[in-house]
């Protein structure tokens, strides 16, 4: 270290990494620039394209002008340019899962895979259902996303789990809402006592069919989202004399921070005048005049204050 740099350390309070400033500016030239209209076109008709399969195709278009020691800096490039031009990505929530509570199971078709059973093609789909938890999995052979394939995979997946979790989500079940009717574990697709008012307020205003693929949806944006939310955008539209719609609901749960709570209830002040009417009533003076104190003494005076041309107050005064 020579001493001036010394002295530079020495006269500024800031440490060395602090003392770096952002590079902006280039080293060498782009070596993409002729050629990154091209590529820019390409990403924008399929964003699915990787980098390297770019490269690739940029080394056979362009031979000896992108050697592989060029890559990484393409594949930067891309990276950078989809962070800021391509589609806009998946947002994922991590879950917080407990033992025995969540089982998840869907259907995954395997026909592309191009299997083949002594050269004739198999064309398959296998029922996958998974404890969350655990990741202890189950996987079962059919031919379509039937009910029935839906039923015989279930079982067979708790049978070899050993158990029946508190729940199951099944994203099949939205696919074909049909199925719920009939379903054998249809009892476990109502959480709580909430969801099952909500159910028998939709079969009461729709058909049967039509009722079960809206509570499907139900369920569905329940698990998605939240079943508080769920829960209170149900009781808002009740207390607003609404219908219950599926569209509706997801619109409340979007906004679920601008519902009342449930503990937010409107009183109305009572009319005072009304109470007046209690002394006109036989029933009520008899009562009075048995309940009051001193009653042998002041028997004539407790009725006489009983009466509708007497301001209220002066029974308490007259008969205490």
């Amino acid at each position: 270290m020579t001493e001036k740099r010394a002295r530079n350390y020495r006269d500024d309070q800031r440490l060395p990494f602090q003392r770096r400033r952002p590079r902006d500016y280039r080293t060498r030239l782009d070596p993409f620039v002729d050629v990154w209209a091209n590529v820019q076109r390409k990403l924008e008709d399929e964003p699915a394209l990787k980098a390297k399969t770019l490269f690739e195709w940029l080394q056979q278009t362009g031979p000896g002008r992108f050697p592989d020691s060029m890559r990484r800096t393409f594949e930067r490039r891309v990276s950078t340019w989809r962070s800021l031009h391509g589609p806009n990505k998946t947002v994922y929530f991590s879950q917080i899962y407990h033992p025995g509570r969540l089982a998840a199971s869907d259907f995954t078709v395997c026909n592309d895979l191009g299997v083949t059973i002594a050269r004739v093609r198999f064309d398959h789909t296998l029922f996958h259902c998974v404890l969350t938890y655990s990741n202890v999995e189950s996987v079962s052979l059919c031919f379509s996303e039937s009910f029935e394939a839906l039923s015989q995979g279930i079982q067979k997946a708790l049978w070899e789990f050993g158990g029946v979790p508190q729940r199951h989500r099944s994203d099949s079940l939205v696919r074909k809402p049909g199925a719920f009717a009939n379903y054998q574990y249809r009892e476990e697709m109502f959480p709580t006592s909430q969801f099952r008012m909500a159910y028998d307020m939709l079969r009461d205003a729709h058909s049967e069919d039509v009722a079960d693929k809206m509570y499907v949806r139900i369920l569905e944006l329940a698990a998605r989202e939240s079943e508080e939310a769920v829960i209170d955008s149900r009781r808002h539209l009740i207390a607003a004399g609404e219908a219950i719609t599926v569209d509706r609901i997801r619109s409340l749960v979007a906004s679920a921070g601008c519902l009342p709570a449930v503990t937010d209830i409107q009183i109305d002040a009572p009319v005072l005048s009304d109470f007046d009417s209690l002394l006109t009533m036989p029933d009520l003076l008899t009562t009075f005049d048995k309940e009051c104190p001193n009653h042998d003494q002041n028997h004539e005076t407790c009725v006489r204050t009983i009466s509708s041309e007497d301001p209220p107050h002066e029974v308490a005064g007259q008969c205490s």
